[in-house]
């Protein structure tokens, strides 16, 4: 393991207090953090070529390798449970193939446009998709890394609500 995929190891442990699980894959490193309370894992890819790949969700986000200290700020914000992945589910169970990564004061006080318009600025779906997706039973759903927290943003009748994941 090199240098910088040691110095990710022990940045990891120390924000989510666990030891990781480290693998060498050809040219890059992953590590992979289960998330004890049953939510998403956390998965990072260190690239032969210092590329730095997270994914909290099922879409990469990638930092810089000269300065881990965005990494570092977004990953513990994560698992003090400020930023959040955000992704849709349709009336089916399926759910969109990306997903975004938020700060959660972005969800604050949201109602309807607002949803709409957060959904558009992040790139996750169109407002006019979500309406439908939304109209048709579907959910906007938001996980923390604490997965007791998690919740949904549905319709009930005309109205947009915010119900607890496990109760939607």
């Amino acid at each position: 393991m090199d240098t910088l995929s040691c110095q990710i190891v022990a940045l990891l442990s120390g924000i989510f207090q666990c030891e990781p699980q480290v693998q060498e894959e050809g040219r890059a490193t992953v590590i992979r953090i289960e998330n004890p309370s049953g939510g998403l894992p956390l998965l990072v890819t260190v690239s032969s070529w210092n590329d730095i790949r997270v994914q909290p969700g099922k879409t990469p986000r990638y930092y810089p390798a000269d300065d881990l200290t965005s990494l570092e700020k977004d990953l513990q914000a994560y698992a003090a449970g400020q930023k959040v992945v955000v992704d849709t589910v349709d009336v089916d169970g399926h759910a969109t193939k990306e997903d975004r990564f938020i700060k959660l004061c972005q969800l604050d006080n949201l109602d309807a446009a607002g949803l709409w318009q957060l959904a558009v600025d992040i790139g996750l779906i169109g407002s006019q998709e979500l309406d439908h997706l939304l109209l048709t039973g579907g959910k906007f759903r938001v996980q923390f890394w604490d997965a007791a927290h998690n919740f949904i943003f549905k319709y009930k009748v005309d109205k947009l609500i915010k119900v607890p994941a496990e109760k939607s």
